[in-house]
């Protein structure tokens, strides 16, 4: 499992995750180098910040984002999963919740692992694992819509604004590429999925939160890109103000 770990608004870095691990509270951490790469440390999924125009709301800020999902070797050890050296080793567990520098041998063991992942500017897909893959590291396209459609010499890049904090850029070979996006429709969905086979990938979403129509796209060639954006993307505000609309419906029809 490989993350782009946020360390502020703008600024982040790169590690393989090397476990999750569960407090007595039951709150899961995620255990991943430091920005130095010198030590492990606990990080977790989201942090939270304050909006002022929102009174005392509280938002949850995403920590981190996937470029990876396979987790080789890692082990169950009661609450806690991850690789051996991590999760069956006590001492090692005690010395993250409590912050404290982990013994040199560990974190080497851990920077050799994180130095076997090859950083790429595109990943292709080139099975259903990693259409499934993309699925979940955009998180189904949950709420997100066009923003720019970029016509390269044999490349269509489509690039999508989501509430996570990033954006996802796909990269279709032009040739047998079929479409029905218009940046002028500004379609909200309400999720979609990548689908390989047939010698064919496509994005199929299943339901407009906003707009008329459902998106589709389909190539023989497709890559990705995820580029993290300062928090809360554009399109949150127009996701926010579906969601009021929507629960006043609610509110009145049950009157």
């Amino acid at each position: 499992m490989y993350l782009i770990i946020r360390l502020n608004d703008k600024d982040t870095y790169n590690s393989e995750c090397f476990g999750i691990l569960r407090n007595e509270s039951g709150r899961d951490y995620f255990v991943v180098l430091d920005s130095d790469y010198t030590n492990l440390i606990l990080i977790e999924p989201n942090f939270r910040y304050y909006l002022p125009d929102e009174g005392d709301c509280v938002s949850l800020c995403t920590k981190f984002f996937v470029l990876n999902y396979s987790k080789p070797n890692w082990i169950i050890n009661g609450s806690n999963l991850g690789l051996d050296f991590i999760v069956n080793n006590e001492e090692v567990i005690a010395a993250l919740f409590k912050g404290e520098k982990i013994s040199v041998d560990i974190v080497n063991r851990a920077v050799d692992i994180h130095k076997k992942f090859k950083v790429q500017e595109w990943y292709e897909i080139n099975s259903e694992e990693d259409a499934d893959s993309l699925t979940g590291i955009a998180k189904n396209f949950h709420y997100s819509y066009l923003v720019n459609i970029e016509l390269e010499s044999d490349s269509t890049i489509f690039t999508f604004d989501t509430p996570w904090e990033y954006l996802v850029k796909l990269k279709c070979d032009s040739k047998n590429l079929v479409h029905n996006l218009r940046l002028e429709d500004k379609t909200i969905w309400f999720e979609g999925e990548v689908i390989y086979g047939d010698n064919k990938i496509a994005l199929v979403t299943d339901e407009v939160v906003l707009g008329e129509e459902k998106g589709s796209i389909e190539c023989s060639k497709m890559s990705w890109q995820l580029i993290p954006q300062s928090v809360r993307g554009n399109v949150w505000e127009q996701v926010k103000e579906y969601l009021v609309k929507k629960d006043d419906e609610i509110i009145e029809e049950s009157k």
